[in-house]
């Protein structure tokens, strides 16, 4: 089933929707590890999900149609602060998980996770993550547990 999704920037992304219990599990249990080493695996201690209305594709990045310049301050650059002491510059990295592998150009040497990455002065500021909507399907199958009144 195809269900609309009208608050969202973009009209690229597709979604996939679990009941509330479901949802929480997969997220937890599966995507989370997922990501989790994914940043581990470059070095990366500081990152945040992206609200999932605010989630963006390629296309709507490359075409500058959808996104306009000021959506990365607004969305992905939101917590940059200047570190008093030292005077640099951080921020998390944001990111978003994508299900659609067109997005996605690279492959993590270690986790063998595809993803792509936007980058400000060759520094990564958000990741695209891709996770194959198969292995989350098979998760769901294999891991959770058919639950009354619960989703």
């Amino acid at each position: 089933m195809i269900q609309e999704q009208s608050d969202t920037i973009s009209s690229y992304v597709p979604y996939l929707y679990f009941g509330k219990n479901t949802h929480q599990r997969v997220n937890e249990q599966f995507i989370q590890p997922k990501v989790k080493n994914f940043f581990a695996a470059r070095g990366i201690n500081a990152y945040e999900p992206l609200e999932i209305e605010k989630y963006i594709s390629d296309k709507d990045y490359k075409n500058y149609k959808t996104v306009e310049f000021d959506y990365f301050y607004t969305h992905i650059l939101v917590n940059i602060k200047k570190e008093l002491s030292s005077g640099k510059i951080s921020f998390p990295v944001r990111y978003e998980i994508i299900l659609d592998e067109q997005v996605t150009h690279k492959i993590c040497a270690k986790t063998q996770i595809k993803y792509d990455e936007i980058l400000l002065n060759k520094t990564p500021i958000f990741y695209f993550i891709y996770i194959d909507i198969k292995e989350i399907l098979s998760f769901v199958r294999n891991n959770i547990s058919p639950q009354k009144n619960s989703d």
